[in-house]
């Protein structure tokens, strides 16, 4: 294996780590679907980079094929939940129609190795994979005045930039499909192609960083906003319903000329009391924002 792929693989393998993680750590702190899918997308595209340093300590041609076999099965399922998750930034999609789409990924994988052996099936992975992202990338454009609503002017051009460079690489990629130099580009030599590739791969990796990590914050900071301001408004009715409560109970005391524990005054008592304890929790529920 050429130490460039070697040295990428390693790059790459650091990039999708930090992204599993902060892709975790923001579904613990939402609870929301789609980072959950989005941690699960960088796992599967970091395990995907991992797989192939395996290849250093083999030399069975039967155990290679197999590493990248799933290497190249890894990928399309990384593609599939990676897509996913950056449309769910848009829109909902259905996990029915995932898990079909998964479940037919997986038939037909296993149908082509079986039928016509692995080179074919390793062939068919990187096509799809292929055809998953530069759907997605295209559905994401055809979806820009959403992309504007959610991101600023400089993050939007992210994706644009993904965009270009996807569609720049895809007739390299045909080129390198056709030219039957495998998956990954792993046992040739041709330094031009293995730099465009990976860095192709890295080059894309660290944007959709950018803009992930970007969108992550910004829904995030959007939804901490969102909280704060139904609660500044729960707040101010809770503390309007106290301050009527004060002037009822006043008024109350001033016409009977003494503070008398009637049924209603104890009431409006009990009222009060409520409702100052719902006006305190609020507020520690805003400061903890």
């Amino acid at each position: 294996m050429n130490q460039i792929i070697i040295f990428s693989l390693i790059i790459l393998i650091l990039l999708r780590t930090i992204n599993t993680a902060v892709a975790s750590d923001f579904y613990k702190k939402t609870k929301d679907f789609k980072y959950l899918v989005l941690g699960v997308g960088w796992f599967l595209w970091e395990l995907s980079a991992i797989i192939p340093l395996f290849l250093l300590q083999l030399e069975e041609p039967f155990l290679i094929d197999i590493i990248i076999f799933h290497d190249a099965f890894l990928a399309v399922m990384a593609m599939l939940f990676l897509c996913w998750a950056l449309i769910l930034f848009i829109i909902d999609i259905s996990k029915r129609i995932i898990l079909y789409v998964a479940l037919t990924i997986v038939s037909i994988n296993y149908l082509i190795l079986f039928l016509f052996g692995f080179s074919i099936v390793i062939q068919f992975s990187s096509l799809v994979t292929n055809i998953i992202w530069i759907s997605s990338i295209s559905y994401l454009l055809l979806k820009w005045k959403q992309i504007r609503e959610i991101s600023n002017k400089t993050k939007k051009w992210f994706l644009l930039s993904i965009a270009i460079i996807s569609y720049a690489y895809l007739p390299i990629g045909i080129y390198i499909c056709f030219k039957g130099y495998g998956f990954g580009l792993y046992f040739i030599n041709d330094i031009p192609i293995i730099i465009i590739n990976y860095g192709y791969l890295l080059v894309i990796t660290v944007l959709l960083t950018i803009f992930t990590i970007y969108l992550e914050f910004r829904l995030l900071n959007t939804h901490k906003n969102e909280l704060k301001d139904k609660y500044s408004h729960d707040l101010g009715n809770t503390l309007q319903g106290i301050f009527t409560a004060i002037e009822i109970l006043e008024h109350q005391i001033n016409e009977s000329g003494k503070y008398d524990e009637t049924e209603k005054v104890k009431e409006l008592k009990k009222l009060l009391i409520t409702k100052r304890k719902e006006a305190a929790d609020l507020l520690n529920e805003i400061r903890e924002l």
